[in-house]
């Protein structure tokens, strides 16, 4: 799949109902450097994730239609072609699109204590398929890769059997829910479909396993 021209498609779509739009690639991550992170992680993503992080390491769209008056321009964040990654859970902000795949050295690397686990969940017991943890052990294997909203994110979440699975986190990430099982692929072709709308991610969660 050509993501860039996928997702430049999406946007030219989009272009003539806009007030504002911003779409933004990044350079691809390496097969070395995408080696080296998925072995001192421990997620064996699959090929279809490694396909789309060596076209682009990251993807940042903002779609704001005409007409949207909930929405300042004021608010754009920082430069004109990217933002803060950080950004989207800053606010509760009224998006019509919005797009924010971290960087993989991001996602996979980074420590998500405070925003997806928290140490007074390393006393409270989980039950998952058949396995006992605490819910801290099994929200520490959760790696939010598009952080589109201040109230959900979507992730990899690795299963005690290794298992690579996609969640969405709901009701200010409290539960985390598995969507579709086809996967990133799956997930990416989503956001095109839904102009990548943030309330039709709530449908895609829907649509479990």
């Amino acid at each position: 799949m050509n993501w860039i021209k996928l997702f430049t498609e999406m946007k030219d779509e989009l272009e003539r109902n806009a007030q504002f739009i911003l779409l933004h690639f990044f350079d691809g991550i390496s097969d070395n450097d995408y080696q080296q992170l998925v072995n001192e992680s421990g997620y064996a993503l699959g090929n279809d994730v490694k396909e789309f992080y060596m076209q682009t390491n990251g993807l940042q769209f903002i779609y704001i239609k005409k007409g949207n008056r909930q929405f300042s321009l004021k608010d754009i964040p920082g430069e004109t072609d990217y933002f803060d990654w950080m950004w989207p859970w800053k606010d509760y902000w009224q998006i019509d699109g919005i797009i924010n795949i971290l960087p993989l050295q991001v996602s996979l690397g980074s420590n998500w204590e405070q925003l997806i686990c928290f140490d007074y969940q390393k006393q409270i017991p989980f039950h998952i398929k058949g396995i006992n943890e605490t819910l801290y052990s099994y929200r520490k294997r959760i790696k939010p890769f598009d952080f589109y909203s201040k109230d959900s994110v979507v992730s990899f979440y690795q299963s005690v059997t290794n298992k690579i699975e996609i969640v969405i986190g709901v009701e200010n990430n409290t539960e985390f829910v598995q969507v579709k099982k086809e996967g990133f692929t799956s997930y990416l072709q989503f956001l095109l479909d839904s102009k990548a709308a943030p309330e039709k991610r709530m449908q895609y969660k829907n649509k479990r396993v």
